[in-house]
């Protein structure tokens, strides 16, 4: 039996609805897996402290939080563009609007620890635990930004965070 500590690869079989909570957390070599179309939930902490890059959310998804992704590898996410919820945009997610910064990619943090998010001017609202356990340092939120939600910055390594005006 291969031990749980050497994932590196998973491919979950069309058909399959939901990835339950902490499904691969701590998985830290995990660095592939492949979502089915079938794929409509994805529970909290399902991929944390995971190895994985990049990864699709596909098109019957209808929830995502940073609570599911956190302290993850991921630099980059992609959303099937017929998900009728979620786009991705400079590999954050998205509501499919553009008005809510849903899961920033927490991979990128390690990378670039002075990353900042460029939020498009179309964004009023970030989303709750958007940025949860991450390692983004300096924020800026602009005065387009009209909500921060709760846990949004839960747990995260942020110093720097810098409020234009416009923020209710």
């Amino acid at each position: 039996m291969e031990s749980l500590l050497s994932l590196t690869s998973v491919k979950i079989s069309e058909g399959v609805k939901s990835i339950m909570e902490g499904a691969f957390a701590y998985e830290i070599y995990l660095n592939s897996v492949t979502l089915p179309d079938s794929l409509e939930s994805i529970g909290d902490d399902a991929f944390a402290y995971s190895g994985i890059k990049k990864l699709n959310i596909p098109k019957k998804v209808d929830y995502l939080s940073g609570k599911m992704f956190y302290n993850s590898s991921i630099t980059e996410f992609t959303v099937d563009e017929n998900n009728p919820n979620y786009t991705s945009y400079k590999g954050d997610i998205y509501s499919k609007d553009m008005s809510e910064f849903v899961v920033g990619a927490p991979g990128k943090y390690f990378d670039d620890a002075f990353y900042e998010t460029d939020f498009p001017s179309s964004v009023s609202v970030i989303a709750p635990y958007a940025f949860y356990m991450s390692q983004v340092i300096n924020v800026t939120i602009p005065s387009h930004i009209k909500e921060i939600r709760n846990m949004a910055f839960a747990g995260s390594a942020i110093e720097n965070l810098y409020i234009d005006s416009g923020l209710q």
